[in-house]
């Protein structure tokens, strides 16, 4: 099963792809978390403020579909403690908390694979997830 980072490229990707991708591809499942879908308001809202007015019925509509579209791993206690662990184990912090909750929300949801076109990013939990390139 595979995981989508908050990239706006990588979510594009994963409206093309759906749910359930065609037999070909190595995704078979595209996962958002909470997390995920927090930070894909603020790229978006960020654009739309830019624009010159933010449209709350679009966003709340765009993120109301990514729910329906993609299976969604919510948070809870468990990927506290987890992410908790993480920083620990890879010296983690600041901005990097945000890449590590993402890695502990899916080794607790039992995923084992992110798509992202962040790799650096991701590198320091390689030797617990798969890393896949969106190139």
């Amino acid at each position: 099963m595979c995981w989508c980072t908050p990239t706006i490229r990588c979510l594009l990707f994963a409206f093309q792809q759906g749910p359930n991708c065609n037999r070909h591809s190595p995704i078979t499942k595209v996962w958002l978390s909470r997390q995920v879908l927090r930070e894909f308001a603020v790229i978006i809202s960020r654009e739309m403020q830019s624009l010159g007015k933010i449209d709350f019925q679009l966003l709340e509509s765009t993120i109301m579909r990514l729910e329906e579209d993609f299976f969604v791993a919510e948070d809870n206690q468990l990927i506290t403690f987890r992410l908790l662990r993480l920083l620990e184990e890879t010296n983690s912090s600041d901005k990097q908390v945000h890449d590590a909750n993402i890695v502990a929300t899916m080794l607790v949801h039992g995923l084992d694979t992110i798509l992202t076109h962040n790799t650096q990013d991701f590198k320091r939990f390689s030797h617990l997830i798969t890393l896949m390139p969106l190139i």
